[in-house]
């Protein structure tokens, strides 16, 4: 069976601010505010009157996050006031004759475009942390540097756990009990992408033989200071090892990591079998 990967357009998203770095704006305000929802047609009803009094007022939306937990709507938006003599305090005034909003709370960030707003982080099933990819690519240089080769059979078992983790969090998010192995390998490159950690490409992926390539695409190895001249991705590797061998029902498994970003690479790959 034959599996070829296809890399996607993909579009930057900033985490923290949820919106750009902004030059030249003076009055941009957090809009945090939270309803329930008696019936499902009534969605959109409710959205077009929140959205609705925020534009009536004269403001620009920059960006919007909306969740829906069971009956309960939670947004956060992040606004522009340059065009407008309304102020973000009149805005929550008005948002609140809205009768259906159970909170709401307007206000301009101080300093720094931040959403300190919500915490803890999570990724819908644990808390998590942000850390940027050249933090942990510096982790691993100076692990490497202090410990010499001895680094990586570290790296590799903490990256063990980590695709235990992936497991596991793809099990929690699937109605199947067991997806198939052509799924759990859709649902890896899903999970890994959406972490933040590389873009996966699958060559020549044989499940029948149980052989193939993983590429790696933006693996955190772009971000070393320095070129190295061997692969040196062994936290990858550990984790590409745990999810492979639940995929193959735990039979002997070898993986070498063949081309690495580390060594001036445009990608990592790893052959398997």
């Amino acid at each position: 069976m034959l599996i070829l990967g296809e890399l996607m357009k993909t579009q930057h998203r900033n985490i923290l601010f949820g919106i750009p770095q902004i030059h030249g704006r003076k009055r941009v305000a957090e809009v945090v505010l939270s309803y329930k929802i008696p019936a499902v047609e009534l969605r959109p009803v409710y959205l077009q009157r929140v959205l609705g009094k925020i534009l009536d007022a004269g403001a620009d939306i920059l960006t919007a996050n909306r969740s829906i937990i069971g009956e309960t709507v939670n947004m956060t938006l992040f606004i522009e006031l340059d065009e407008t003599n309304v102020s973000a305090k009149e805005i929550e005034k008005r948002l609140k004759k809205l009768e259906f909003l159970s909170e709401v709370s307007v206000f301009e960030p101080k300093l720094l475009l931040f959403d300190t707003t919500h915490f803890p982080l999570t990724n819908g099933l644990e808390r998590v942390c942000i850390i940027s990819a050249k933090a942990l690519a510096q982790m691993q240089e100076e692990m490497t540097n202090m410990l010499g080769s001895g680094a990586f059979a570290i790296l590799w078992r903490m990256g063990l756990e980590m695709g235990k983790n992936f497991l596991k969090i793809i099990r929690s998010l699937t109605s199947e009990k067991k997806l198939e192995k052509k799924n759990m390998l859709e649902a890896f490159k899903q999970l890994y992408q959406a972490r933040g950690w590389g873009i996966i490409e699958y060559v020549n992926v044989n499940l029948k033989q149980e052989s193939g390539k993983i590429r790696i695409h933006h693996s955190i190895a772009e971000n070393f200071k320095r070129k190295h001249n061997r692969p040196i991705c062994y936290y990858t590797k550990g984790c590409l090892t745990a999810f492979l061998e639940e995929i193959f029902q735990h039979k002997p498994l070898h993986i070498e990591e063949t081309k690495c970003m580390a060594m001036g690479d445009k990608f990592c790959e790893f052959e398997f079998r």
